[in-house]
Protein backbone atom coordinates (compact mmCIF):
# COMPACT_ATOMS: atom_id res chain seq x y z
CA UNK A 1 0.00 0.00 0.00
CA UNK A 2 2.55 2.48 0.51
CA UNK A 3 4.35 2.12 -2.35
CA UNK A 4 1.06 2.66 -4.26
CA UNK A 5 0.94 5.84 -2.25
CA UNK A 6 4.61 6.80 -2.60
CA UNK A 7 3.80 6.41 -6.63
CA UNK A 8 0.96 8.22 -7.02
CA UNK A 9 2.73 11.09 -5.03
CA UNK A 10 5.20 11.13 -7.78
CA UNK A 11 2.97 10.86 -10.19
CA UNK A 12 1.34 13.99 -8.55
CA UNK A 13 4.79 15.58 -8.36
CA UNK A 14 5.21 14.97 -12.46
CA UNK A 15 1.56 16.68 -13.06
CA UNK A 16 2.88 19.65 -11.33
CA UNK A 17 5.86 19.82 -13.48
CA UNK A 18 3.59 19.25 -16.77
CA UNK A 19 1.22 22.39 -15.55
CA UNK A 20 3.99 24.97 -14.66
CA UNK A 21 5.62 23.83 -17.79
CA UNK A 22 3.01 23.58 -20.65
CA UNK A 23 1.93 27.23 -20.30
CA UNK A 24 5.30 28.29 -20.47
CA UNK A 25 5.62 27.10 -23.70
CA UNK A 26 2.58 28.23 -24.77
CA UNK A 27 3.20 31.49 -23.69
CA UNK A 28 6.55 31.55 -24.16
CA UNK A 29 6.72 33.82 -27.43
CA UNK A 30 4.60 36.46 -25.57
CA UNK A 31 6.24 36.59 -21.95
CA UNK A 32 9.69 36.78 -23.46
CA UNK A 33 8.81 39.70 -25.88
CA UNK A 34 7.57 41.41 -23.14
CA UNK A 35 10.69 40.59 -20.66
CA UNK A 36 12.47 42.50 -22.79
CA UNK A 37 10.40 45.53 -23.15
CA UNK A 38 10.93 48.26 -21.06
CA UNK A 39 8.63 48.40 -18.61
CA UNK A 40 6.85 45.56 -20.02
CA UNK A 41 7.07 43.54 -16.71
CA UNK A 42 3.26 44.63 -15.75
CA UNK A 43 1.70 42.95 -18.57
CA UNK A 44 4.27 39.82 -17.37
CA UNK A 45 3.45 39.84 -14.36
CA UNK A 46 -0.19 40.16 -15.50
CA UNK A 47 -0.24 36.87 -17.97
CA UNK A 48 1.71 35.25 -14.54
CA UNK A 49 -1.03 35.92 -12.39
CA UNK A 50 -4.23 35.81 -14.07
CA UNK A 51 -3.37 33.01 -16.80
CA UNK A 52 -0.52 30.56 -15.18
CA UNK A 53 -0.92 30.91 -11.72
CA UNK A 54 -4.90 29.61 -11.56
CA UNK A 55 -4.00 26.86 -13.98
CA UNK A 56 -0.68 25.14 -11.90
CA UNK A 57 -3.47 25.86 -8.37
CA UNK A 58 -6.23 24.47 -9.65
CA UNK A 59 -4.61 21.91 -11.53
CA UNK A 60 -2.90 20.57 -8.48
CA UNK A 61 -6.26 20.78 -6.50
CA UNK A 62 -4.78 23.39 -4.19
CA UNK A 63 -7.20 26.49 -4.06
CA UNK A 64 -5.96 29.57 -1.57
CA UNK A 65 -8.32 29.59 1.55
CA UNK A 66 -7.82 33.31 2.85
CA UNK A 67 -8.13 33.01 6.46
CA UNK A 68 -8.39 37.02 8.21
CA UNK A 69 -6.80 38.92 5.55
CA UNK A 70 -6.33 42.31 4.92
CA UNK A 71 -6.13 43.50 1.52
CA UNK A 72 -3.52 44.11 -0.52
CA UNK A 73 -3.55 48.20 -1.58
CA UNK A 74 -2.30 49.09 -4.94
CA UNK A 75 -1.47 52.71 -4.76
CA UNK A 76 2.19 51.82 -3.66
CA UNK A 77 5.03 49.43 -3.42
CA UNK A 78 5.44 47.27 -0.31
CA UNK A 79 7.86 44.72 0.63
CA UNK A 80 6.26 40.98 0.88
CA UNK A 81 7.55 38.59 3.22
CA UNK A 82 6.10 35.25 3.40
CA UNK A 83 7.15 32.54 5.11
CA UNK A 84 8.64 29.67 2.71
CA UNK A 85 7.02 26.38 2.79
CA UNK A 86 6.67 24.88 -0.90
CA UNK A 87 7.10 24.68 -4.90
CA UNK A 88 3.31 26.31 -5.16
CA UNK A 89 4.55 29.55 -2.98
CA UNK A 90 5.41 31.65 -5.85
CA UNK A 91 1.90 31.06 -7.37
CA UNK A 92 0.30 31.94 -3.87
CA UNK A 93 2.42 35.13 -3.85
CA UNK A 94 1.22 36.01 -7.26
CA UNK A 95 -2.13 35.51 -6.22
CA UNK A 96 -2.16 37.68 -3.57
CA UNK A 97 -1.44 40.93 -5.87
CA UNK A 98 -2.96 42.54 -8.19
CA UNK A 99 -0.38 44.72 -8.45
CA UNK A 100 2.93 43.67 -9.83
CA UNK A 101 5.49 42.13 -7.67
CA UNK A 102 8.97 42.12 -8.17
CA UNK A 103 10.48 38.74 -6.73
CA UNK A 104 14.09 38.67 -5.71
CA UNK A 105 15.15 34.99 -6.02
CA UNK A 106 18.35 32.52 -5.95
CA UNK A 107 20.63 32.71 -8.96
CA UNK A 108 20.57 29.48 -9.68
CA UNK A 109 16.71 29.68 -10.56
CA UNK A 110 17.81 30.83 -14.48
CA UNK A 111 19.22 27.83 -15.08
CA UNK A 112 15.58 25.97 -15.59
CA UNK A 113 14.65 26.15 -19.19
CA UNK A 114 12.26 28.60 -20.60
CA UNK A 115 11.35 29.89 -17.07
CA UNK A 116 14.82 30.83 -16.11
CA UNK A 117 15.01 32.53 -19.48
CA UNK A 118 12.03 34.77 -18.66
CA UNK A 119 12.79 35.21 -14.94
CA UNK A 120 16.22 36.47 -14.69
CA UNK A 121 14.52 39.26 -17.34
CA UNK A 122 11.76 40.58 -14.20
CA UNK A 123 13.64 39.27 -11.04
CA UNK A 124 16.21 40.32 -9.16
CA UNK A 125 18.73 37.13 -8.79
CA UNK A 126 21.31 37.16 -6.12
CA UNK A 127 24.47 34.82 -5.41
CA UNK A 128 23.98 34.30 -2.19
CA UNK A 129 27.48 32.94 -1.75
CA UNK A 130 28.92 36.31 -3.70
CA UNK A 131 28.97 39.53 -1.18
CA UNK A 132 29.46 41.56 -4.42
CA UNK A 133 25.77 40.02 -6.00
CA UNK A 134 24.01 40.65 -2.28
CA UNK A 135 25.27 44.65 -2.58
CA UNK A 136 23.84 44.43 -6.15
CA UNK A 137 20.49 43.61 -5.00
CA UNK A 138 20.26 46.79 -3.28
CA UNK A 139 21.02 49.03 -6.66
CA UNK A 140 18.80 47.18 -8.54
CA UNK A 141 15.68 47.12 -6.27
CA UNK A 142 16.28 50.96 -5.84
CA UNK A 143 15.93 50.98 -9.57
CA UNK A 144 12.74 48.64 -10.09
CA UNK A 145 10.96 51.05 -7.05
CA UNK A 146 10.89 53.51 -9.43
CA UNK A 147 8.82 51.76 -11.12
CA UNK A 148 6.44 51.35 -8.76
CA UNK A 149 6.60 47.58 -8.16
CA UNK A 150 6.31 46.24 -5.34
CA UNK A 151 9.08 43.45 -3.70
CA UNK A 152 8.93 39.93 -2.75
CA UNK A 153 11.96 38.88 -0.45
CA UNK A 154 11.63 34.88 0.99
CA UNK A 155 13.68 36.26 4.31
CA UNK A 156 14.03 32.20 5.36
CA UNK A 157 16.16 32.46 2.54
CA UNK A 158 15.54 28.49 1.81
CA UNK A 159 12.76 25.93 1.94
CA UNK A 160 13.25 24.46 6.11
CA UNK A 161 12.45 20.93 6.40
CA UNK A 162 9.35 19.96 6.79
CA UNK A 163 9.12 19.57 10.25
CA UNK A 164 10.48 23.14 11.35
CA UNK A 165 8.53 26.11 11.93
CA UNK A 166 10.20 28.68 10.52
CA UNK A 167 13.92 29.52 9.82
CA UNK A 168 16.10 32.22 10.86
CA UNK A 169 15.58 34.73 8.59
CA UNK A 170 18.38 36.59 6.93
CA UNK A 171 18.70 40.72 7.30
CA UNK A 172 18.30 41.81 3.28
CA UNK A 173 14.17 42.40 3.25
CA UNK A 174 14.28 44.54 6.02
CA UNK A 175 17.75 46.69 5.04
CA UNK A 176 16.16 47.28 2.39
CA UNK A 177 12.95 47.73 3.48
CA UNK A 178 13.86 50.85 6.02
CA UNK A 179 16.77 51.97 3.28
CA UNK A 180 13.69 52.44 0.85
CA UNK A 181 10.98 53.48 3.42
CA UNK A 182 8.80 50.58 2.53
CA UNK A 183 5.99 49.35 4.57
CA UNK A 184 6.27 45.42 5.72
CA UNK A 185 3.58 43.16 4.45
CA UNK A 186 4.09 39.71 6.48
CA UNK A 187 2.21 36.44 5.14
CA UNK A 188 1.79 33.00 6.69
CA UNK A 189 1.58 30.56 4.66
CA UNK A 190 0.31 27.65 6.98
CA UNK A 191 0.16 24.16 5.25
CA UNK A 192 1.58 24.63 2.02
CA UNK A 193 4.28 21.74 2.97
CA UNK A 194 1.96 19.39 2.78
CA UNK A 195 0.37 20.10 -0.90
CA UNK A 196 3.80 20.32 -2.33
CA UNK A 197 6.97 20.39 -0.41
CA UNK A 198 10.26 19.61 -1.86
CA UNK A 199 10.38 15.94 -0.83
CA UNK A 200 10.02 14.03 -4.01
CA UNK A 201 7.34 11.34 -1.95
CA UNK A 202 5.11 13.41 -0.24
CA UNK A 203 2.23 16.08 -1.09
CA UNK A 204 -1.65 16.03 -1.53
CA UNK A 205 -4.30 18.16 -3.14
CA UNK A 206 -6.46 20.43 -0.59
CA UNK A 207 -6.71 24.09 0.30
CA UNK A 208 -3.91 25.76 0.79
CA UNK A 209 -4.54 28.27 3.57
CA UNK A 210 -2.69 32.05 4.08
CA UNK A 211 -3.43 34.94 5.95
CA UNK A 212 -2.15 38.61 4.62
CA UNK A 213 -1.33 40.59 8.01
CA UNK A 214 -1.40 44.72 8.69
CA UNK A 215 1.56 46.69 6.99
CA UNK A 216 4.50 47.05 9.62
CA UNK A 217 5.36 50.12 8.92
CA UNK A 218 9.21 51.31 9.22
CA UNK A 219 9.37 55.03 8.89
CA UNK A 220 10.49 55.16 12.30
CA UNK A 221 13.34 52.54 12.29
CA UNK A 222 16.76 53.65 11.21
CA UNK A 223 18.84 51.65 9.42
CA UNK A 224 21.26 50.36 12.47
CA UNK A 225 17.61 49.14 14.01
CA UNK A 226 17.21 46.46 11.17
CA UNK A 227 17.28 43.82 13.85
CA UNK A 228 14.44 44.84 15.42
CA UNK A 229 12.53 45.02 12.86
CA UNK A 230 13.57 41.43 11.80
CA UNK A 231 12.79 40.68 15.06
CA UNK A 232 9.25 42.17 14.96
CA UNK A 233 8.47 40.33 11.68
CA UNK A 234 9.32 37.21 12.32
CA UNK A 235 7.91 37.18 16.18
CA UNK A 236 4.58 37.69 14.41
CA UNK A 237 5.17 34.84 11.71
CA UNK A 238 6.31 32.83 13.97
CA UNK A 239 3.40 33.16 16.74
CA UNK A 240 0.82 33.15 14.13
CA UNK A 241 2.13 29.87 12.54
CA UNK A 242 2.32 28.54 16.17
CA UNK A 243 -1.41 28.99 16.66
CA UNK A 244 -2.37 27.23 13.91
CA UNK A 245 0.00 24.63 13.61
CA UNK A 246 -1.12 23.42 17.45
Amino acid sequence: MKQQYDLLRILYRVWFYSLTAIPLLILFPILITFAVVPKGYRTVYWIARNLWAPVVLCGMGTPINYIDTHRLATDKPYMICPNHQSMLDLFIILRCSTAPVLFVGKKELQTIPFFGSIYKRVSVLVDRSNKESRANVYQLVKEKLHLGYSICVFPEGTVPERQVLLAPFKPGAFKMAIEHSLAIIPISIYNAKHRLPYELNHGTPGKIAIKIHPTILTDEYSYEDYPKLQESCRSLLERDLSVVSA
